[in-house]
């Protein structure tokens, strides 16, 4: 009986992210030769349960900050840039209740395979229903611009990483597709998003007052200088990753040149 109560206590969102946890999980247990990473994710974020439009309907913020507490893992120096603590915001209950409801079970569902992709989900999910459910567009935005920010950050570390073997390489670049499906969602959101605020700004400019007028300038002003400089850090990491790569390939080839003439000699 219990088991039915807390299955039936899971928000939706949360048993979709189990959902795509699990499909990680399994593919690393059957030695990942059926599909890549990627393609399992880009599936699972076109199948309509995932979907922010289907979600939406019956999600609220909070269901997201319950999902992101249960299943994503506490950041161990709690930054100001950390996904999960942003994504707990709207959490009611108390954090320390959580530790009743805590149980071996529980601790288990914590995402191993999947967090930085499900961490980038939520964020875009939470972005909808601010943009879609709750009119919010200054809000939607600002969470654009942090979520667009932190997968970036996700995306560079495994640009940065060095690889012990041709199959880790190959497992690095099948996570940052993955993340980049992710990155452009987030990209697409900000854009139509910006347009919305653009659009609602100038409808009501005829009736502000002129110092009114002069902060919506303001503000537009820093809408796009914010998303010029998301621009510009998504260049360069992608000038970073090539860089990296081409690195990487030379050293194969350095090793490649030395075993062959090692066994030649």
């Amino acid at each position: 009986m219990s088991t039915k109560i807390q299955q039936h206590s899971q928000p939706r969102v949360q048993v979709e992210a189990q959902r795509l946890e699990n499909l990680l999980r399994r593919r690393k247990r059957l030695g990942r030769k059926n599909k890549s990473r990627s393609q399992i994710v880009q599936e699972w974020l076109e199948c309509q349960t995932s979907s922010a439009e289907f979600l939406s309907k019956a999600t609220t913020l909070q269901h997201i900050s319950v999902t992101s507490r249960r299943l994503l893992l506490d950041h161990p120096h709690k930054k100001l840039y950390d996904g999960r603590e942003i994504l707990l915001q709207w959490e009611k209950t108390p954090v320390r209740q959580e530790g009743m409801f805590r149980t071996k079970s529980h601790s288990n569902i914590q995402l191993k395979e999947g967090a930085k992709e499900i961490e980038s989900w939520l964020f875009s999910l939470a972005i909808y229903i601010l943009w879609k459910k709750e009119s919010n567009c200054t809000e939607a935005l600002a969470l654009c611009s942090k979520a667009i920010g932190l997968t970036s950050t996700h995306l560079n570390t495994y640009a940065t990483m060095s690889p012990r073997s041709h199959a880790d390489k190959e497992d690095n670049e099948d996570k940052k597709l993955s993340l980049k499906l992710l990155l452009t969602r987030l990209q697409k959101y900000e854009t139509m998003i910006a347009g919305e605020c653009v659009q609602s700004r100038v409808s009501d400019e005829s009736n502000q007052t002129s110092s009114s007028k002069c902060i919506h300038k303001q503000r537009l002003e820093s809408l796009r200088k914010r998303m010029e400089y998301n621009k510009k850090k998504l260049d360069s990491l992608h000038e970073k990753m090539d860089f990296k790569a081409s690195m990487i390939n030379l050293s194969l080839k350095d090793i490649a040149n030395e075993r062959s003439t090692s066994e030649f000699r």
